[in-house]
């Protein structure tokens, strides 16, 4: 098990004993918090071998990923995904980043890539709803709008039809 899924467990772990949840989600959730749904839905991304951008995205701005990575993928409609999860560079942290076609890691945001990275691809038309609905970045922690993802969204509407379940 990687670094970032034991993270991961621990913050699941500290859930249910903060909330007496007895492993189950609050009533009307499908997952217990963030961590849960990332944990579920995601899987691990190799960490990128270079620092260096394909020529087609921009370096952006330190600290604003989900910026970064929605305008990566609205702008320009490329074939690489959006995807949001963890990305271990000092300490785990809530993280957007991108990934190609062929499943490399692209990460527009930090200036040294990080070395682990697990998270949740989501197709292009749900981040770009979602985004302008909600009125800003980032689908995980989407408090505005009450953790809609949380609540059990169906698959089929933010996964990219190439996830098989």
């Amino acid at each position: 098990m990687s670094d970032i899924e034991n993270y991961l467990n621990a913050l699941i772990d500290v859930q249910h004993k903060c909330h007496n949840t007895n492993g189950a989600p609050r009533e009307g959730w499908e997952y217990l918090c963030i961590e849960d749904f990332v944990l579920r839905e995601g899987q691990p991304f190799a960490a990128p071998s270079s620092v260096e951008l394909p020529s087609d995205v921009s370096q952006g701005i330190v600290k604003e990923c989900f910026k970064n990575c929605v305008n990566s993928v609205a702008m320009r409609g490329t074939d690489y995904l959006y995807c949001e999860g963890y990305a271990l560079g000092i300490i785990p942290m809530l993280h957007a980043w991108l990934v190609s076609p062929d499943g490399q890691v692209i990460d527009p945001t930090w200036r040294k890539p990080g070395t682990e990275y697990f998270g949740v691809l989501f197709n292009r038309k749900f981040v770009l709803e979602q985004t302008l609905k909600q009125e800003t970045y980032g689908l995980l922690d989407a408090y505005t709008a009450g953790w809609p993802l949380l609540k059990g969204i169906p698959k089929d509407e933010w996964a990219p039809a190439l996830v098989e379940d």
